[in-house]
C-alpha cells in the first residue's frame, strides 16, 4: 500500500489487542470501563471473541517516514 500522507511505501501488518478496538470522534470520546455504553457511539475497528485468550485482530499498514497508520474497519459494522 502506498502511504497517503507522502506516497512511500507503507509495511503490512497487524493491530492486535486483548480488547475490542473502537474509534471514537472527540465529541464521543469514552474511557472504555462501561464497554455496552460506548460502543454505541464508536466504530468498532476489531472485536475481541471471547474467553480467556481471545483477542482482536486486524491488517494495517504502516508508514515508518511519517509514522502513520492506516487500517480498514471490519466488515459487518
Amino acid at each position: 500500500m502506498i502511504c497517503p500522507y507522502c506516497s512511500r511505501t507503507m509495511e503490512s501488518g497487524s493491530i492486535q489487542s486483548r480488547g475490542t478496538i473502537r474509534w471514537f470522534s472527540d465529541k464521543t470520546l469514552r474511557i472504555e470501563w462501561r464497554p455496552q455504553a460506548s460502543a454505541k457511539d464508536g466504530i468498532t475497528i476489531a472485536s475481541c471473541g471471547a474467553g480467556p485468550f481471545a483477542y482482536a485482530l486486524e491488517p494495517a499498514f504502516y508508514c515508518p517516514e511519517c509514522q502513520m497508520v492506516v487500517i480498514k474497519k471490519e466488515d459487518g459494522d
